[in-house]
């Protein structure tokens, strides 16, 4: 697991040099390079990086619980078609139909969309939309 590097000052920096038109080069220490930029342009890079990678996840996961919702409600299409009477102990046929369909309405209202994560997807666009926002700022 990737940690957020920390920013570092130029008190911190390990190339402090006196200014140049400094008379006396004791007094005030200048750091010749910008080295909080680095460190914040690693991060920027990073969390690019996790906000693509974790759309991508949060697809998959999507697709994975839709493909596993596809096989499900196959397994309903052929209760559905298999409805004897003495399987579900229904007292009719069609109160044994009526069943099925109740069931696969309970699996789609509630079991597809959770399982997809919507929040996944909505939390890794919101990611993207800041590191779009950033790169406009930046121009």
């Amino acid at each position: 697991m990737k940690t957020r590097p920390r920013a570092i000052t130029s008190h911190q920096a390990p190339s402090i040099v006196p200014a140049a038109s400094d008379p006396n080069p004791t007094t005030v220490p200048v750091c010749t390079t910008d080295v909080t930029k680095d460190v914040n342009g690693g991060w920027n890079e990073w969390a690019r990086e996790s906000a693509i990678r974790d759309g991508a996840e949060a697809l998959q996961r999507a697709r994975e619980a839709l493909e596993r919702a596809v096989e499900e409600i196959k397994r309903y299409e052929a209760r559905y078609d298999d409805t004897r009477v003495e399987t579900f102990g229904a007292t009719s046929p069609m109160q044994a139909k009526a069943d099925v369909l109740n069931w696969a309405l309970g699996y789609i209202a509630s079991g597809i969309l959770g399982n997809a994560r919507l929040d996944l997807i909505a939390d890794a666009q919101a990611k993207l939309r800041v590191e779009v926002a950033k790169e406009y700022a930046t121009e």
